[in-house]
């Protein structure tokens, strides 16, 4: 059965157009309200009150004595109104803000009409003065340059001078006279114009807000009167329960009568039913709003937009219109709690006052001219979208899905929130998952944006106000840094609870699906059984983990324990070991000591030991400010690689091996033959963070290391026949252990450094010195996919008897899929391909989330 919601969208289409036409301009126009619409409405205002004085004094060229207190009074008024305006947007006070107008309109008509008639007085009186000692050389005061205040005082001419050449002397007076009537008259304008068109523009905003809020009312009352007639004839809401307690609860926050009717009409019916809505009528009932399930098993508890199965038109609010009591937010969070709190006046100004800041210096680096879409990584398959959709029953066009899969794939990657402002890079974005829950030949989805502290904190302020890695170029960089800094000390932003984006990789650990992000701690995500994901919470360790967290640990599939490690470029030592047991415990955490600040982003496992990467990407400010670059460089030394014990319980257990010059993002699998260990990874010759794969020494190839733990050699070679791919992946339950193949996402050369991949490559790493590739997918056509993940049949006999899962996007169409590929014979026929109710897009790493994994997860 249909959701109701999309069989009723022609009701809801003039709500969802003007939802979407607001949300389009609601951004921009948020900027318009407060200090920014205030300082520059009282620039302008200063601007013409200073434009006669400046005719008089500089233009005229005479002294300011005359004005006397005026200019003082003049200015005060103007300024008081200026501080009245700021008062008025501040508190958002309706009153305050027509009275500020009103006063501005007023000061515009009475200091315009003023300003023109007592300018005019004056200069009548001294420019005649001026015009006969400037323009009659036989008057003997033609030295005199100011009018004194004698001649103020008797206003009669200079007795000297009883005649003087009219045709010189008039033409001059009356040219200055115009000059004043002319700036003065300038004046005037301004002070009724600014005012006026600034009235306007908060009004437009005011009643776009009003507007979107009378559409969501709509679209939430007859949402939840869908669901509670869908109870009344013996059906499941097709809604989680959480997500209708939520509605229920904005119904009753509203105070409408009608909202609060069908409030307690859904309330009333559910509880008929075996379910008990714990709301209470008010707007409290929007930030404690809970539900409790009478019978057994525990309902979602996901608040989040929801789209039709399969149509588009079912378009429900935006996440951050939902309500504050929304599971998508992390807890014990002092950013989160911050962000449902009434923004305060301190906090208004300083967020304004920042974003003022941050234009200028964007105007000034020249990245204020970006606009969407400019960047490579913001168009085409790689472009954000700006809706969460959850759908299920998706249409399979091609194959079938095996009923031995069971499970979710998830695939996790950078999709900016709010629109980005400048700079902009590949690991730039908020980390968005999105999940296809498989189980019975069927298949649902649902993408999420994690709900960071960062994201959280951004949303409140309206404006991406961290420092991204695209901003670390240039001199302007230094003042990206600053603006954070003192964002942090104004209070506009927190680094309590960490500024990562968590849209790097996952990790499954400990009954937790880890979102993670290799400059923060992890994010715990959770998927209910109809594939909702939802964010539950910062995974703090009970403090035990002060510093970043890989976003590439290792999970040993027989003990169960996660090895990680933790770099940064801005703290000694610079990178951090550990080990979490079984129950996701702390049970290790110790310094390893690096000579330089290095981006060390994998590492890998063996038996006995981890190996950990000492590649010369080193981090290095100076080219950031000198030469513009982002500040990595490749230096010209070999590559290291440290063999450290499992169990080591210091830094000082390293044993490090020196390499050849390459550079490494991604491991692939490592084991332990005797006293040596092998090594699989894709290396790169050369790298630049700037360039990426632009040049043929940057793409990645399939490389082996062999480490001799006797007599301390270490070998380097590129596999024979391997071709440039990235993203290896090994069978989950052989990490740590001997393994033969691996899978690669095959990337197609190009000039212009933008990965793309146009298939899967599969290894075969026992080859000896043969050709190493033992088969090859291609997604064909203009078709771009990412990393494949192996999902080992339930009945596997072989290593490679599993498919390979992955996304695939056609650049034309911009139509994304979920295909499944047979590992074993690496046939581009797909077993399955399953349309996606959106496009997704391209992104980084993937993990499968199986049933028993699923049912096994914490809340």
């Amino acid at each position: 059965m249909r959701d109701p919601l999309a069989l009723s969208a022609d009701k809801l289409r003039v709500q969802v157009r003007l939802k979407r036409m607001t949300a389009a301009v609601k951004p921009r126009l948020n900027h318009l309200n407060c200090v920014q619409a205030i300082v520059a409405c009282s620039v302008c205002l200063l601007a013409a009150s200073a434009l006669p004085v400046v005719a008089y004094v500089y233009v005229l060229r005479f002294s300011t004595t005359a004005l006397g207190p005026f200019a003082w009074t003049h200015w005060a008024i103007v300024g008081a109104t200026c501080l009245l305006g700021i008062a008025a947007h501040s508190l958002n006070r309706r009153v305050l803000l027509a009275l500020h107008v009103a006063m501005c309109c007023m000061l515009g008509a009475a200091l315009g009409g003023f300003d023109t008639a007592f300018w005019y007085q004056l200069t009548t009186r001294c420019l005649t003065y001026q015009a006969v000692f400037k323009g009659c050389q036989q008057c003997p005061c033609a030295n005199t340059n100011t009018c004194t205040a004698a001649n103020l005082a008797n206003d009669v001419l200079c007795q000297s001078c009883t005649a003087y050449p009219t045709e010189v002397c008039e033409p001059a007076l009356q040219t200055a006279q115009n000059y004043v009537i002319a700036f003065t008259g300038l004046a005037a304008v301004l002070f009724l114009a600014v005012p006026a068109i600034y009235s306007l523009l908060v009004l437009c905003r005011m009643e776009a807000s009003t507007a979107v809020a009378a559409a969501r009312r709509q679209m939430v009352s007859f949402a939840v009167d869908q669901q509670a007639t869908m109870v009344e004839s013996n059906e499941k809401p097709n809604v989680t329960p959480a997500m209708l307690s939520a509605w229920v609860s904005f119904l009753f926050s509203t105070h409408d009568p009608d909202c609060v009717a069908i409030g307690e009409r859904c309330r009333t019916v559910l509880s008929g039913r075996g379910f008990e809505l714990d709301v209470k009528n008010g707007p409290a009932a929007k930030k404690s709003g809970k539900i409790k399930r009478q019978a057994t098993g525990r309902p979602g508890s996901r608040k989040n937009v929801v789209a039709s199965s399969s149509s588009s038109a079912g378009v429900a609010p935006e996440p951050e219109e939902l309500s504050a009591a929304e599971a998508g937010r992390p807890r014990s969070s002092a950013a989160m709690t911050a962000q449902s709190k009434e923004k305060s006046v301190s906090y208004t100004v300083a967020n304004n006052f920042l974003w003022a800041l941050s234009r200028l210096v964007r105007l000034i680096d020249g990245s204020a001219k970006a606009h969407p879409g400019w960047d490579p990584y913001l168009k085409g398959h790689w472009a954000p979208v700006d809706t969460e959709v959850h759908a299920q029953d998706l249409e399979v066009i091609e194959g079938e899905l095996p009923l031995g899969l069971r499970g979710a794939f998830v695939r996790t990657g950078p999709n900016p929130r709010l629109e980005p402002a400048g700079g902009y890079h590949l690991f730039d974005g908020d980390g968005m998952c999105h999940a296809v829950r498989i189980d019975g030949g069927k298949a649902a989805y649902c993408n999420h944006w994690v709900r960071t502290a960062r994201l959280a904190q951004e949303q409140k302020a309206g404006w991406p106000l961290a420092t991204k890695i695209g901003d670390y170029k240039g001199l302007a960089s230094l003042m990206h840094m600053f603006m954070t800094r003192l964002a942090v000390a104004l209070g506009v932003l927190t680094k309590k609870d960490g500024l990562g984006t968590a849209n790097t990789a996952l990790a499954f650990h400990a009954g937790r699906l880890l979102s993670l992000h290799e400059g923060d701690l992890p994010y715990a995500l959770r998927i209910a059984c109809n594939g909702v994901v939802e964010t539950v919470a910062r995974r703090t360790y009970g403090g035990k983990i002060d510093h970043p967290f890989t976003a590439h640990p290792k999970i040993d599939p027989k003990t169960g324990e996660m090895f990680y490690f933790g770099y940064s470029v801005d703290r000694k030592p610079h990178c951090w070991f550990g080990r979490l047991d079984a129950e996701g415990e702390v049970a290790a955490d110790f310094p390893v000591p690096l000579p330089a600040p290095i981006m060390m982003h994998d590492m890998a496992l063996t038996q006995k030991h981890v190996i950990l990467l000492d590649t010369p990407l080193e981090f290095d400010p100076k080219v950031m400010v000198k030469e513009g670059k982002m500040p990595f460089v490749y230096k010209n030394r070999p590559a290291r690689i440290g063999v450290l014990p499992r169990y080591a319980k210091s830094g000082d257990e390293v044993r490090w091996f020196t390499s050849e010059r390459w550079m490494c993002f991604h491991t692939a699998a490592a084991w332990e033959e005797g006293s040596k260990i092998r090594l699989y990874l894709c290396t790169m010759r050369d790298f630049s963070l700037d360039a990426f794969t632009a040049t043929e020494d940057a793409e990645p190839y399939m490389s082996e290391v062999i480490l001799d733990l006797e007599d301390g050699s270490c070998s380097f070679r590129r596999l024979p026949g391997a071709t440039p791919g990235d993203f290896p992946v090994i069978p989950a339950h052989l990490v740590g252990q001997p393994v033969r193949y691996s899978y690669a996402a095959t990337m197609e050369a190009n000039t212009t450094g933008v990965p793309h991949f146009i298939g899967i490559t599969k290894y075969d790493l026992q080859a000896g010195g043969g050709n190493a590739v033992a088969g090859a997918i291609l997604h064909g056509g203009a078709r771009v996919g990412g990393e494949a993940y192996f999902v080992r049949k339930p009945d596997a006999t072989a290593e490679d008897d599993g498919w390979l899962i992955t996304l695939v996007t056609d650049q034309d169409s911009l139509q994304s899929e979920c295909v499944v590929f047979d590992a074993a014979s690496m046939s581009s026929t797909p077993v399955a391909r399953v349309r996606m109710p959106q496009r997704v897009p391209s992104g980084f790493h993937c993990t499968f989330v199986t049933a028993e994994q699923l049912a096994a997860q914490i809340a």
